[in-house]
């Protein structure tokens, strides 16, 4: 458990400090909302909703869908580091080293649709 707990953390830093991950999970989906959300300002009759609100509700489970990509970068990120010898022949299960890595992605990506969430509630009033 120990060994499990070690790579998990070292595996949650790695990935909340890895720009390409936080970029693509946060601020991403923050442009296109915005950019989605400009495009259709005028779009939807009733004016009840606006482009940002319906944007904002679509873009966050889209992009959660998007992330398996960066799920999938992250799992090659120790063959590029040359990590991999080192973690394989380390003393640890198979299956710690792989649930390691799945859960501290899981837990950063669910982070970043919070936060892409909580800044679209603030900004554009998508649960109004």
């Amino acid at each position: 458990m120990t060994a499990f707990m070690s790579l998990f953390i070292s595996n949650l830093k790695r990935r909340v400090t890895d720009g390409f991950s936080v970029g693509y999970n946060i601020v991403f989906p923050l442009f296109m909302i915005w950019i989605l959300g400009l495009l259709c300002k005028g779009m939807f009759s009733g004016g009840e909703t606006t482009g940002y609100q319906y944007y904002g509700v679509v873009m966050v489970p889209f992009c959660i869908m998007l992330s398996v990509i960066t799920a999938a970068y992250a799992g090659k990120d120790d063959a590029y580091a040359k990590t991999a010898d080192r973690i394989l022949i380390a003393p640890i299960s198979n299956t710690a080293i792989v649930c390691s890595k799945i859960f501290a992605e899981t837990i950063v990506f669910a982070m970043c649709s919070m936060i892409v969430l909580l800044i679209s509630v603030v900004l554009w009033n998508v649960c109004d």
